[in-house]
């Protein structure tokens, strides 16, 4: 390994004050800027300038999402930091950048991290980091934490005039962390007039969320969601949910839930079944993103969108072994690709598709060649990522405005005898190029794995630079009705047309479909 620059301090003058980061292999890195301040249940308001110096070489706190107490078996697949330092007080940006020319007018990119709306932060996966996209030098890279679950959701609207945004209050961080990009960005070498959304799994629920509310029009042109879940609530639901958790709280009104701990209301909420999403019919967010007819939101017609999932998410073998283990015997039960043999395969066939087994086999040979049979069994079903991906492309591409893109993340990884891609660590870390932070799943595929991270963080910034995520390498067509056109990332990466609807019209026979969360609570 050659040598390289040691870290050095890096001071930056923004608005009155001096911001004070960190320079690591050509890479600007601040860490915990402060956007915004709030207290509970009211509105964020745009930070203060500080005087003198301000330190932004630490993650800054994220906002509450448990007892904090504990950690999770996903740690092995996801390498998450769920230990992290929680407060109330989490309203931080972070940016990477490789310059601070305010000429520069570098395409922005700002990720908004995933956990439905109740958990997650902007540094919760290690793979999060910006630096490694930055460090190609084609775009400013910022991720944001913002209020979740009961801080972030809990609808007092009916409790006067002054809680009228409580349901929506996350969101509305959001659109203020937008409106400091917006304002600051420049110093930090990025265009504000060129902000691109990505948003993975519940992140892409607020980036489509973001895409119906005023307030957050021409704070962001382009859009990147990803294994998108989203779920959006009327006022009389989310009154009703409140009125729940007021009574499991044992108060009356929004000001003695102020002075209680937020692990007392956390649990009233959890015992209320509180569920946590924005509140549509609200002067916030006024009409669904999509509505129940399928029509995409006017707002967002000029805004070019891309939607992808991954072959695996919640289903990938990976999860069986390690997370969601169904025989503590025999963990490797069913899932371990190098114990199935034929004969059993072909009884899982039997089991999973009854009849439709032979048509299923025949559907994913074409669908994916080169991918194992056994693989369709840790297909993601298309009842939740896959059904929502497909509704959101047609109610987009139906509406004929910018331009639409649908894809994929299909290539295998070689951890525990092969997996199907899974949720989050199936595509995040190489769409951020950060595919070496992935060792434990991607040994002995390094230079596969390496390629999958060229393609997805290549076509992620070329979509940030133009609005067409096609490259060179790997030409991406748009979205149509005619041609339903999928991009494919694989062994061998491609776009393929009407890609996966056999399949998917089989798993609508043979698995009766999930109600998608964008249709109710």
């Amino acid at each position: 390994m050659s040598p390289s620059h040691p870290t050095s301090p890096v001071m930056l003058s923004m608005a009155a004050s001096t911001l004070y980061g960190y320079t690591e292999r050509g890479v600007h890195t601040f860490r915990g800027i402060r956007y915004a301040t709030a207290d509970r249940f009211q509105r964020a308001k745009p930070a203060e300038p500080w005087d003198g110096v301000y330190p932004a070489l630490l993650w800054g706190a994220n906002c509450p999402i448990s007892a904090n107490d504990s950690v999770g078996i996903l740690e092995f697949a996801n390498f998450s930091g769920s230990n992290l330092p929680q407060n109330e007080d989490c309203l931080f940006a972070n940016v990477w950048t490789t310059t601070t020319d305010a000429s520069a007018d570098l395409p922005v990119i700002v990720f908004i991290h995933g956990g439905q709306y109740a958990t997650g932060s902007s540094n919760q996966l290690a793979y999060y980091e910006g630096r490694n996209l930055a460090a190609k030098g084609e775009a400013v890279f910022v991720s944001v934490n913002h209020r979740l679950n009961v801080l972030g959701y809990t609808d007092l609207s009916e409790f006067g005039a002054q809680y009228a945004d409580t349901g929506n209050l996350g969101q509305l961080d959001l659109v203020e962390a937008l409106r400091w990009v917006h304002s600051n960005i420049a110093t930090f070498g990025g265009n504000s007039d060129n902000v691109t959304l990505v948003g993975q799994s519940g992140g892409g629920g607020k980036v489509l969320t973001l895409m119906g509310m005023p307030e957050a029009q021409g704070l962001f042109h382009k859009a990147w969601v990803s294994s998108t879940l989203t779920g959006w609530r009327d006022s009389d639901q989310a009154r009703e949910q409140t009125r729940r958790v007021l009574g499991e709280a044992g108060v009356e009104t929004p000001e003695q839930l102020t002075t209680m701990s937020y692990l007392d209301i956390l649990a009233a909420a959890k015992r209320a079944k509180f569920f946590a999403s924005p509140v549509a019919g609200t002067e916030a967010f006024p009409l669904r993103s999509i509505s129940e007819d399928g029509e995409f939101i006017d707002f967002a017609a000029q805004i070019p969108l891309v939607v992808t999932t991954n072959l695996g998410e919640f289903h990938s073998n990976l999860g069986g072994m390690t997370s969601f283990i169904s025989d503590l015997n025999d963990p490797l039960a069913n899932n371990y690709l190098p114990g199935l043999t034929d004969e059993r395969i072909q009884d899982l066939f039997a089991e999973r598709f009854g009849d439709h087994a032979d048509e299923f086999a025949r559907a994913f040979s074409d669908a994916y060649p080169g991918h194992a049979l056994a693989d369709v069994l840790f297909m993601e079903t298309g009842g939740l990522f896959g059904g929502q991906r497909n509704e959101i492309l047609a109610a987009k591409v139906a509406q004929g405005g910018a331009a639409v893109y649908g894809g994929v993340v299909a290539k295998n990884f070689p951890v525990f005898g092969g997996i199907t891609p899974g949720h989050t660590s199936g595509d995040i870390p190489f769409l951020f190029a950060n595919d070496e932070m992935m060792t434990r799943l991607t040994a002995g595929d390094e230079d596969g794995s390496a390629r999958l991270a060229d393609e997805l963080s290549g076509a992620l910034l070329a979509f940030a630079k133009t609005g067409d995520p096609s490259t060179a390498q790997l030409p991406w067509p748009v979205f149509t009705q005619e041609t339903e056109t999928m991009m494919v990332f694989d062994t061998e990466s491609e776009a393929r047309d009407r890609h996966e609807k056999v399949l998917y019209d089989l798993f609508a026979k043979v698995t009766p479909k999930a109600s998608m969360p964008s249709r109710r609570p």
